[in-house]
C-alpha cells in the first residue's frame, strides 16, 4: 500500500471504528438497563418523536438515509478533519444502533426520559450530536 492509499484509508478506519464504538455502546447500555432496570425500558415502533411507520419501511428509510449520509459526507466534508470523522462517525453508529434493534425486534429500545422530551436512546444521542456537530462546525469541516 503506498503512502497515498494509507492516508486515503485513514479516514475510513477511523469511521468504521467510531462507529462500531458508538453501536457497542448504545447496544450494550440497552442490555444493561433491560437487565437491571427494567422499567425504565420504552419499545418505540415509531420512527424519529415515535411516529408511528412499519418496522420494515422504517429500516429500509434508515438504511437509505445511512448511505445518502456517507455519500453527503464524502461529497460535502473535508474528511481529513477529525471533528468531520467523529461527527459522520457519530451518526453512521447510532443509526445502525437504531437498526440493529428494528431488526431483531421490530421497534427500538429507549430508556432516557427526561422532563417533557420524548423517550431515548444513546443512539439516538449520537446521531443529535453528530448532526449538531457537523450544523454549528460546518464552516470549519466543508470542503473548500
Amino acid at each position: 500500500m503506498n503512502k497515498k492509499t494509507s492516508k486515503n484509508s485513514a479516514p475510513i478506519f477511523s469511521i468504521i471504528l467510531i462507529s462500531i464504538t458508538a453501536v457497542f455502546l448504545d447496544q450494550l447500555s440497552k442490555l444493561l438497563v433491560a437487565r437491571f432496570f427494567p422499567e425504565l425500558i420504552y419499545k418505540n415502533s415509531g420512527i424519529a418523536f415515535s411516529i408511528p411507520i412499519p418496522a420494515y419501511i422504517s429500516i429500509v428509510i434508515a438504511i437509505f438515509l445511512v448511505i445518502a449520509g456517507l455519500f453527503a459526507a464524502y461529497k460535502f466534508l473535508d474528511l481529513s478533519k477529525k471533528l468531520a470523522i467523529f461527527a459522520i462517525s457519530l451518526v453512521i453508529g447510532g443509526a445502525v444502533g437504531n437498526i440493529i434493534d428494528r431488526i431483531i425486534s421490530g421497534q427500538v429500545t429507549d430508556f432516557i426520559s427526561i422532563w417533557i422530551w420524548p423517550v431515548f436512546n444513546l443512539a439516538d444521542s449520537f446521531i443529535t450530536i453528530g448532526i449538531l456537530a457537523i450544523i454549528v462546525f460546518y464552516d470549519k469541516i466543508k470542503k473548500v
